[in-house]
């Protein structure tokens, strides 16, 4: 049985970043020696054996050995690997690529073997925003990407396990940029090209980087932008979102995005009433605070420190025991006591 760590952990470890997921490859092993050796691995692959030891991820390769198996990955970054003596083997260029700041393709036979290595490169170009393209990855992206038949047979799952590391990136505008910029989003992002017209999106998800829950929020502002109609606006990014299978957090981030961004830029010209409802309902839903960090980049203007203050005024706000029990009525009284304590934090009393 011969062991490998394989693929982002060396490589992250070449470059001076922290990994926490180990990726091992095994040759000239069975399952049955495997299952030896590792008695309390789960196993969760069904075309190729993977097995889950802990965190840790081992692969029984299909290769007879490790070159070969490194010649058959996506990117030359990523076909690196180091055994348990701690040699490297790695691609003829990766080390060089590492080196230089190189994305570049291992082959595009490659790609076209799993085309989800399309949405794995411009999720790198997200997560190494100091790396350049190689123009040949484009032309790759751009000949896998643009295919229909190829992109409908990822599963929806994979393609969500990428998006959520790519809206999490350094840079998530590039995931964006590049799938744009090769034509890549067949499929998948195909009402990506409803936002083409404007990108000032783009920039948005430049300002509110590194969380997936800004980050959506801000590409569901690019539907608003470009289509003008905040239910066309809804229907095309919850068609979107459902193919993706993102996650439920994620999909109503956006939804909620669009159902109140109106109220959201207009903040200080709403009434109490409609100050104390939004805050609520947006505070309830748990998107409060990404909400109006993306509005604020949106329109250049700071909401977030009076946004905190009414929050914090709604929530001192108790019904006093007289008032307690009286089903609506108790609601409602309780409204109207937030609402005034709104109306002291806007100064209007």
């Amino acid at each position: 049985m011969k062991i490998y760590l394989v693929g982002g952990y060396v490589r992250d470890e070449l470059l001076g970043r922290c990994s926490k997921d180990k990726d091992y490859v095994i040759f000239d092993c069975s399952e049955k020696e495997f299952f030896k050796k590792f008695p309390y691995a789960k196993k969760v692959g069904k075309k190729i054996p993977v097995y889950l030891v802990g965190r840790d991820e081992y692969t029984i390769s299909e290769f007879s050995n490790i070159y070969e198996d490194l010649m058959s990955r996506d990117l030359t970054i990523n076909a690196i690997a180091k055994d348990m003596e701690g040699n490297i083997y790695a691609h003829p260029r990766a080390l060089e690529d590492l080196k230089n700041k190189i994305l570049r393709a291992i082959s595009l036979e490659n790609f076209i073997k799993d085309p989800l290595r399309v949405h794995r490169a411009a999720r790198f170009a997200a997560q190494f925003p100091d790396f350049s393209v190689d123009p040949e990855l484009l032309n790759i992206m751009n000949k896998v990407g643009g295919s229909r038949k190829l992109m409908e047979k990822i599963s929806k799952e994979r393609v969500a396990q990428e998006v959520i590391k790519a809206i999490s990136a350094e840079k998530p505008s590039r995931f964006f940029s590049l799938l744009i910029k090769t034509k890549a989003i067949s499929y998948w992002f195909e009402e990506i090209e409803k936002l083409e017209k404007n990108n000032k999106w783009i920039d948005i998800i430049e300002k509110v980087g590194k969380n997936e829950i800004r980050v959506w929020m801000a590409l569901s502002y690019g539907f608003y932008l470009n289509l003008k109609d905040k239910n066309n606006a809804l229907f095309y990014l919850k068609e979107m979102s459902r193919r993706i299978g993102l996650p439920k957090v994620i999909q109503k981030a956006g939804i909620s995005f669009l159902e109140f961004y109106e109220q959201g830029i207009h903040f200080f010209f709403l009434s109490p009433s409609e100050i104390r409802d939004l805050i609520y309902i947006l505070e309830k839903r748990g998107y409060l605070f990404p909400f109006f960090e993306v509005i604020e980049k949106i329109t250049q203007k700071k909401y977030l420190n009076k946004v905190i203050e009414c929050s914090m005024k709604i929530k001192q706000v108790k019904l006093p025991e007289e008032f307690k029990g009286l089903g609506a009525k108790s609601g409602e009284i309780l409204r109207e006591m937030q609402i005034q304590k709104i109306k002291k934090c806007l100064n209007l009393l």
